[in-house]
């Protein structure tokens, strides 16, 4: 074999002999070509051929791609910048997803301030009567209740800092004030609470009996209180129901009869303790 036919590239019989896959005729092509210098460079220049036609094909494949690419960009059916906008797109997705699954993160985990506040229903309140104070009473998961007064320039309380572990729990919330009706309530925690403040009513009734200067009742006898008048019955029993808008911490009180010295008297109104006045006869 020449010189020249033994410095061939084993590479080149390798790829001429990729197609056997018998290695008993592998061996044989082996040997002939060994014997047969012509014929061994015929084969290696058929696959210099080969390799050389292959890359040409690749080469063509890779222009004709980016002829037609260009092509389509020049005439506005694709648009050149579009792999780089989806990469952009997709960064911008991936960014905003991690930025809400934090934000959330932080939602569920930062510690939660409660407001309760307590409110005046304008449908019970009393106008000469504002709301003065109270206490509101509460107590988160069943911790030791906490104590805090409220009154009319401050009617909210801030509950600071419920830790996680309790914030999807309950609350016990109660709320006393003198003349109103007591508030007792168990809620899951949320941010904001309002109480409503509701007149008790326990200045709307006053109730009585009516008696001489010898104990017997007095019947018949005018009881009035503002612009509301009631007579008393055969026992000397009387009651009078009193508007919310027309309560009062105090209420006057005239008695009279015909044959009786004519009675006033001041005095707090009670659904539970009545009034017992006697009148004088003239």
């Amino acid at each position: 074999m020449s010189e020249k036919t033994d410095k061939l590239p084993e590479e080149l019989l390798a790829r001429y002999l990729d197609g056997l896959t018998d290695e008993d005729e592998k061996g044989l092509v082996k040997a002939y070509f060994a014997s047969n210098e012509k014929a061994l460079e015929e084969a290696v220049e058929a696959s210099r051929a080969i390799a050389f036609q292959k890359m040409a094909a690749e080469r063509f494949s890779e222009m004709a791609y980016d002829i037609v690419v260009r092509r389509l960009v020049m005439d506005g059916i694709i648009d050149a910048n579009a792999r780089r906008k989806r990469r952009m797109a997709y960064l911008s997705v991936l960014f905003a997803t991690l930025l809400l699954a934090a934000i959330v993160c932080w939602l569920v985990f930062k510690p939660l301030d409660v407001k309760v506040t307590v409110a005046e229903d304008p449908a019970f309140a009393i106008p000469s009567l504002p709301f003065e104070t109270g206490i509101i009473t509460y107590s988160v998961n069943g911790n030791e209740p906490v104590r805090v007064p409220v009154n009319r320039t401050n009617m909210t309380v801030l509950i600071e800092n419920i830790s996680f572990s309790d914030k999807y729990k309950t609350m016990h919330v109660v709320f006393e004030s003198d003349g109103y009706q007591t508030v007792d309530t168990t809620m899951e925690i949320r941010r904001s609470l309002t109480l409503p403040l509701l007149r008790d009513n326990s200045l709307g009734v006053i109730f009585g009996n009516v008696i001489d200067e010898l104990g017997n009742p007095v019947a018949g006898a005018t009881v009035a209180v503002q612009d509301i008048r009631t007579t008393t019955d055969e026992t000397g029993g009387f009651r009078i129901d009193i508007p919310m808008a027309k309560q009062l911490e105090s209420q006057r009180m005239t008695i009279y009869k015909d044959g009786f010295e004519l009675w006033t008297g001041t005095y707090r109104p009670s659904s539970t303790c009545g009034w017992n006045v006697v009148l004088r006869q003239r």
